[in-house]
């Protein structure tokens, strides 16, 4: 899509006409605004600045078109450019139009903007203009490092190159000095030298000590007056415990210590040595508790404190007696405890719980929160019969689902309270959860879960929990096909659900019983649906439509086609008009009318200057010479045509009704040049060349 700015202004005055010599110049860039120099461009906003100047030699410049890209050889992108003008350069010289237009503006690939304008009463740019005059502001990115963006000039569609065009229409394009580009850099931007050695922070390898020589011994692009590990590369410079030691050559990376002091030689410092008294290159510290194995009460158990309550050679982490000595460390169940201390010596319990403070702890006591020393269980479930919601049915889960104080297991509504567990069919199922307490069903079948049995529901297939039956025959409203009258059969002819009782269609399929004249018609088999009946009504022509509703009585027509929607049917329309000009349509077999030479454009004057069959008003737009934009009947150019083509080619205007008529200098395109021919042949002095011939026919 092309965007513009512009800003038009039609007088109407003369164009004095000068000589025909060809208008010269050159167009160059001029400057540059943002950080730069003479091959590299800064990081951030830019703008390029461009110079017009006027050869001495030139003609006077009526009209011109520019256009510059931005692009990059090797991928970079910019900010979204945009164009504008500097010095008062625009419509004060170009009083005709003047505009800016973008040709793709998104910042990738090559981005075009272009500037053009022409005079009307103003004499246009002399020989001895000589400004900055247009300007291309953009953006570049620190992603782009190293890469290069260029700025070139550009064609300037439609015609197709750049044009500075004088009187008559003669055109030449002016000289450009480019293209111009430039490489990315971010260090262009910088202008801070925070220790004062001449180079700047961005490039500085110690922007923060001075060192104007950038000594680095290491070659880890770290200055030697700020490298925390002078021999050794460490370009990251990373010291996570902060003493000024990189940890590349810090025997405690990560815990501080400027002394750096080894007790046991070992290579690692003290303040982070697991055994700091006994050497140990490994570290080895099997359970990770910062103790090394050399020096661990607990080889395999993290206790960085190393207590050992009953002082044995096992820390209290890793002794199961902790408090009990017990050499041996017998442990029969593997539970981590041992048997000098176990409450369940063959069960493992590590947690020792005893709810009910018996001598047996949970994990061995089959009523863990009663006391039973007995230990009695009927059902052999390992619940103990205190504890026990099925003493005599086995329900080791001892799910209770209902929270009813029996279990699952047995209780006939295990998933509803009912501590009465009455079952008045008898059929195993209680009756707060019988979907059929009064039929006996073991199988509690509900085909359309609406909590129902089968065998009690009066639509067994479809869900209807209030088993509504209005008509009372036995089959709900649910399912009916005819829910208010009576139909045990339920016969329904048509299939289309509705029973023969109650459809007002019986043998034609109308699911939904339209009826648009309330008759007792359905409109599928009324021959009329639009108009009330109480019987079927004539239908002479046995089309299937009704003689009061068809639009050709005595006429087959089923189809009841009326091209022209005049409300006589195609088939016995004596005139099919479309266009309604008093001329018929050709191909319509019963048209008594005169055909018509335009049947789809209103011609009542049926006028066909050139005597060919087809009507002028549907025929070619153009006439003997251009320049007839409007396409007034009378042929005539004048400032009407001046005025629409100017709004159409800059200001989004109505689109003149021949394309041929812009065409005014029939070079093939639209453009400025036509729009400067236009105004010389209707205002200049003497009259300026005439438009170009229209094509033969």
């Amino acid at each position: 899509m092309i965007k513009k700015i512009l800003i038009i202004s039609v007088l109407l005055f003369g164009l004095t006409s000068s000589s025909f010599a060809k208008p010269e110049g050159s167009i160059t860039l001029d400057s540059i605004e943002g950080f730069s120099d003479e091959t590299r461009i800064g990081v951030g906003p830019v703008q390029f600045n461009f110079r017009l100047d006027v050869d001495s030699t030139s003609d006077i410049v009526k009209g011109f078109a520019n256009g510059f890209k931005i692009y990059s050889p090797d991928g970079a992108e910019w900010g979204v450019p945009v164009g504008d003008t500097l010095n008062g350069f625009g419509l004060n010289i170009f009083d005709l139009v003047f505009t800016i237009a973008y040709f793709s503006a998104d910042g990738t690939g090559t981005d075009t903007i272009a500037f053009s304008g022409a005079v009307f009463n103003n004499p246009g740019i002399d020989t001895s203009f000589n400004e900055v005059v247009f300007s291309i502001s953009t953006e570049t990115f620190e992603a782009d490092e190293g890469k290069t963006i260029c700025i070139d000039s550009s064609y300037f569609p439609p015609g197709g190159s750049w044009l500075w065009s004088a009187s008559g229409g003669v055109t030449n394009p002016p000289d450009w000095d480019g293209p111009h580009c430039f490489i990315i850099d971010h260090c262009v931007n910088d202008t801070l030298d925070s220790d004062f050695d001449g180079i700047r922070d961005t490039c500085d390898n110690c922007p923060f000590d001075a060192n104007p020589a950038q000594e680095d011994s290491d070659g880890d692009f770290v200055g030697d007056a700020c490298d925390n590990c002078l021999d050794s590369v460490n370009t990251d410079q990373l010291d996570n415990d902060s003493d000024d030691i990189g940890n590349i050559c810090d025997n405690c990376p990560d815990t501080y210590n400027t002394d750096q002091i080894d007790t046991d030689l070992d290579s690692f410092g003290d303040a982070c040595d697991n055994c700091p008294d006994t050497a140990n290159v490994d570290q080895l510290d099997t359970d990770t508790d910062d103790v090394g194995d050399v020096c661990d009460n607990c080889l395999t158990t993290p206790n960085n404190d190393q207590l050992n309550n009953d002082s044995d050679s096992l820390g209290n982490a890793c002794d199961n007696c902790p408090d009990s000595t017990n050499a041996d460390q017998l442990d029969i169940d593997s539970d981590n405890v041992g048997d000098v201390c176990d409450n369940c010596l063959t069960t493992p319990n590590n947690d020792q719980l005893n709810n009910d403070s018996d001598s047996l702890g949970n994990a061995c006591d089959n009523c863990p929160d009663s006391t039973n020393t007995d230990q009695s269980d009927i059902d052999s479930d390992n619940v103990g019969d205190v504890c026990d919601n099925c003493p005599d049915s086995v329900n080791t889960d001892q799910t209770n689902s209902d929270t009813d104080s029996l279990g699952d297991a047995c209780d006939n509504c295990p998933e509803d309270s009912n501590i009465d567990q009455i079952d008045t069919d008898l059929d195993g199922v209680g009756d707060v959860c019988d979907n059929c307490p009064d039929s006996v069903n073991f199988d509690q079948l509900d085909t359309d879960s609406d909590n129902v049995g089968d065998i009690c529901d009066n639509c067994p297939a479809t869900p209807n929990t209030d088993q509504i039956d209005t008509d009372s025959d036995g089959i709900g409203d649910a399912c009916d096909n005819c829910p208010e009258d009576s139909n045990v059969d339920q016969l329904d002819t048509d299939a289309d659900s509705v029973g023969n009782l109650c459809d007002n269609c019986p043998l034609t399929p109308n699911n939904d019983q339209s009826n648009l004249d309330d008759d007792r018609f359905g409109d599928v088999c009324d021959n009329c649906p639009t108009i009330y009946s109480l019987s079927v009504l004539p239908d002479d022509d046995n089309d299937g439509a009704g003689n009061p509703c068809d639009n050709c009585v005595e006429t087959y027509n089923p189809s009841q086609s009326d091209f022209d929607a005049d409300e006589v049917g195609d088939s016995c329309d004596t005139c099919t008009d479309s266009d309604h000009d008093g001329y018929g349509n050709p191909g319509f077999p019963f048209n008594t009318c005169t055909v018509d030479n335009c049947p789809d454009v209103y011609n009542p004057s049926q006028v066909d200057l050139n005597n060919n069959g087809i009507g002028d008003d549907c025929e070619d737009c153009c006439f003997g010479f251009r320049g007839n934009i409007n396409g007034d009947l009378q042929d005539h150019i004048d400032i009407g045509d001046l005025v629409m083509l100017v709004n159409y080619m800059f200001n989004q205007g109505e689109e003149p009704p021949c394309d041929l008529e812009m065409d005014v200098n029939g070079d093939g395109y639209y453009d400025i040049v036509d729009l400067v021919h236009l105004v010389e042949y209707m205002f200049g002095t003497p009259t300026g060349p005439q438009p170009a011939d229209c094509p033969p026919e």
